[in-house]
């Protein structure tokens, strides 16, 4: 910050009192690099002219080069404004907003992205790509590993938050045998409002497993667990349960089929929880990568 923001080369200024001064450093000449990206949760709900809505994301550069004045900006038509910050270890916001950043050879550095809602989007919601860009490097794309649903409306609306775990505490299923089941389990709450189907500020939401757009040789059943485990019904396709302000627990079970691998690929090899709203509407999307043996 400061008169010399944003001024290439040399810059002067007088100093009246006392001034703290930051300048970064840049190499003169970096090696082409890549960064990876992810983000979480995987949806989330707003509507116009309310709270802005967060998103917290990790960018990593790979282990043999540096990235450098890197940058994250909205896509083209996204319906939100759009502003970013570095956070700590503790997801405490620091420093400038919309800062350029550099990561070191297999560094890495996480932020909280804040979108405004400014246009509601369509039922299905808008599928919102952060574009990450550095002089020497450029994020792809993923969807469902480095991307977010957005679903605003003109009113308030549920506003779920999910995150997964796995026995394995790293975010993978590991099925150990070839026909084997292993799972992940999910704590889930509604911060947002209800959705008319049920008491006031509860919504009805209806929760499924899916492997995205991939077709992964794995049977998938679901259940709602109670907060110390085991299951409160049969597992199923699928559970219907009624949000209010307390939090509820769900649980996801993959069963390998007997003889068909799964590599390990966290971006192409996934499970996905998805959490639907009475009208259909995805609220909440949490996720794990999954590998088997053959």
């Amino acid at each position: 910050s400061g008169p010399c923001q944003g001024t290439p080369g040399n810059c002067a200024w007088n100093i009246g009192s006392n001034t703290s001064a930051e300048a970064r450093f840049t190499l003169n000449t970096v090696p082409e690099g890549r960064v990876v990206a992810a983000m979480l949760p995987g949806a989330r709900s707003g509507f116009v002219g309310g709270t802005p809505i967060t998103i917290f994301a990790s960018v990593v550069s790979r282990q043999s080069t540096p990235a450098q004045s890197c940058a994250i900006t909205a896509p083209n038509g996204a319906p939100t404004n759009f502003s970013y910050r570095r956070v700590d270890a503790t997801n405490t916001a620091i420093g400038t907003t919309n800062p350029v950043f550099d990561l070191a050879s297999g560094g890495s550095a996480s932020f909280i992205l804040v979108m405004s809602p400014q246009s509601a989007t369509p039922a299905q919601g808008y599928t919102f790509f952060p574009v990450v860009t550095c002089e020497n490097a450029a994020l792809t794309a993923v969807e469902g590993v480095n991307s977010f649903t957005l679903s605003i409306g003109t009113a308030p609306v549920p506003d779920i938050l999910s995150i997964a775990a796995t026995p394995s505490a790293d975010g993978v299923i590991r099925i150990a045998n070839s026909g084997a089941v292993n799972f992940m389990t999910a704590a889930a709450v509604n911060i947002g409002a209800g959705d008319g189907s049920a008491g006031a500020n509860e919504a009805t939401i209806t929760v499924t497993a899916d492997t995205g757009s991939a077709d992964l040789p794995l049977t998938l059943q679901v259940c709602e667990t109670a907060s110390t485990g085991g299951c409160l019904a049969p597992r199923s396709s699928e559970v219907t349960s009624v949000f209010g302000s307390e939090a509820k627990f769900f649980a996801v079970f993959a069963r390998a089929q007997s003889g068909s691998a799964i590599p390990f690929n966290p971006a192409g090899a996934r499970v996905y929880l998805r959490f639907r709203d009475a009208n259909g509407t995805i609220r909440s999307v949490t996720s794990a990568a999954v590998t088997a043996p053959e």
